[in-house]
């Protein structure tokens, strides 16, 4: 339902509430979009030392070029080290959108394109025929983004009815 009134100031309101509805509707699908895509990179992500899941890293307005250099993580340490960088993507706030923000997803690892294009070579108990990982046997990156592609429109009608005015 809309409400727009005949008196000038209480219509000037309900513009006024409807500007800023729409604003807090683009700032909540802008941080759910990137939150899916980032569940989707670390969901994934093939986990065999655990340093892959573990170098999924995210920045706002640059891209951050660092790489997990520790020891072997288990899966679960590494989704959690994955899942630490999301409070990146909680800190988005309207002043940021206002002023253009970008988000950043990367991973450096030596082998991540290897992971992502197929590059492996040889074959061997923990790569497809094709050189893709097993555990990703089509990519990382490009399949997470396909995926929020696909589910934006939900997003946005979600985020539409969190913030009606």
């Amino acid at each position: 339902m809309v409400k727009f009134s005949a008196d000038i100031i209480e219509f000037k309101a309900d513009i006024n509430a409807y500007q800023k509805a729409i604003k807090r509707t683009y700032v909540t699908a802008f941080k759910r979009a990137a939150m899916y895509l980032s569940n989707q990179i670390i969901g994934n992500s093939p986990h065999d030392t655990g340093k892959f899941i573990a170098s999924n890293k995210i920045a706002i307005n640059y891209v951050n070029d660092d790489t997990y250099n520790g020891p072997n993580v288990p899966k679960t340490g590494a989704k959690q080290i994955a899942k630490g960088e999301q409070q990146k993507i909680k800190s988005i706030n309207q002043r940021l959108i206002d002023k253009g923000v970008t988000i950043w997803f990367s991973n450096n690892v030596p082998y991540n394109l290897m992971i992502e294009y197929g590059l492996y070579n040889p074959s061997g108990p923990k790569i497809t025929g094709n050189g893709y990982s097993k555990k990703s046997p089509k990519g990382v990156y490009r399949l997470a983004g396909q995926s929020t592609e696909i589910r934006m429109q939900e997003i946005i009608k979600q985020a539409e009815v969190t913030n009606k005015p």
